[in-house]
């Protein structure tokens, strides 16, 4: 819940700035809805005579006023869901190359341009892995990590969506990566699969295939 705490400070003569600190916790607001906020002030001429230096007030006389002013804020919203594409949905590691495509997210015309990211991760999230990281591109191709054989080799695929703002929506899609066909030609595949990653600049690439090949070293020890 929002707390409200009452503050009593003594000003002097002339304008001043005061600047109150709201820390909420996050399930308070509600994205998507306007909340006012409003500032109650009060004077009192008698307790400023009493704290202020050199103030005279006749005895028995004083007089007090208030006023108040509000704003109101709306709350940003994250992007509109669109669709998030990955195919095929079942292929091999470093073998597959699978495309990953968002299509039709939306938001309103001030909170443009769209950010896209995505990522994959076979087991928890605590472990994801970045296929493209942020930018306006809304599709990409790359290879992805063989799933846990016991869970039945499935790996859940990520899209994450942000405005210029920060609000974020996230999407997921699942699919079927089997460990790669020929683990003997895997040192070859790593070499000529780095090369195209430095000639192209595709650093997401060259760190996907090093984090493909090491999970699939460790699979087979």
């Amino acid at each position: 819940d929002i707390v409200i705490t009452d503050i009593t400070t003594i000003l002097g003569s002339g304008s001043h700035t005061l600047q109150l600190v709201l820390i909420p916790q996050a399930s308070v607001f509600e994205a998507g809805r306007d909340y006012s906020f409003t500032l109650n002030v009060d004077f009192n001429d008698a307790i400023s005579s009493d704290l202020v230096p050199g103030s005279q007030l006749e005895s028995g006389s004083s007089s007090t006023s208030a006023t108040s002013m509000s704003v109101l804020i709306p709350l940003n919203e994250p992007p509109f869901p669109g669709a998030f594409y990955v195919f095929p949905t079942q292929g091999y590691a470093m073998n597959t190359s699978f495309v990953f495509k968002a299509e039709g997210y939306t938001d309103d015309a001030e909170d443009y341009p769209l950010y896209y990211a995505m990522h994959y991760y076979s087991l928890t999230p605590v472990k994801m892995r970045l296929v493209k990281d942020w930018n306006e591109v809304t599709s990409t191709r790359s290879f992805v990590g063989q799933g846990i054989e016991s869970e039945g080799n499935r790996v859940t695929c990520v899209l994450k969506v942000a405005d210029k703002f920060g609000s974020l929506t996230t999407s997921e899609k699942v699919i079927e990566v089997h460990p790669y066909s020929d683990p003997a030609g895997l040192s070859k595949l790593l070499e000529s699969t780095l090369l195209e990653s430095s000639d192209s600049g595709n650093a997401e690439l060259g760190s996907t295939v090093l984090d493909i090949v090491a999970n699939s070293v460790n699979t087979a020890d």
